[in-house]
């Protein structure tokens, strides 16, 4: 969810930590706007804990979230045309 193009991981230790303890339900990031075109994943489970980071670059992207089921699909939206990927 922190890799950048130049292969660097810059996520927040302090927040890793605060994941771990925790375990909170879901966890929503999205500061390094192109680790998901890098890696190819846009979510990961860490533990109980269900990290969701849509990534944005060229794209108007999101992600829906149905919070009774946990599921949710990410969308690129491209001048008006959708692309979702569950």
């Amino acid at each position: 969810m922190d890799k950048c193009y130049n292969g660097e991981e810059v996520g927040s230790k302090v927040t890793y930590s605060f994941l771990t303890k925790y375990q909170p339900k879901l966890s929503l990031h999205g500061h390094i706007h192109e680790s998901p075109d890098v890696t190819n994943r846009w979510y990961a489970k860490l533990g109980r804990t269900i990290c969701i980071q849509p990534g944005q670059l060229n794209e108007f992207t999101y992600v829906t979230i149905d919070l009774s089921t946990m599921k949710f699909d990410r969308i690129k939206d491209t001048q008006g045309s959708k692309k979702v990927e569950g």
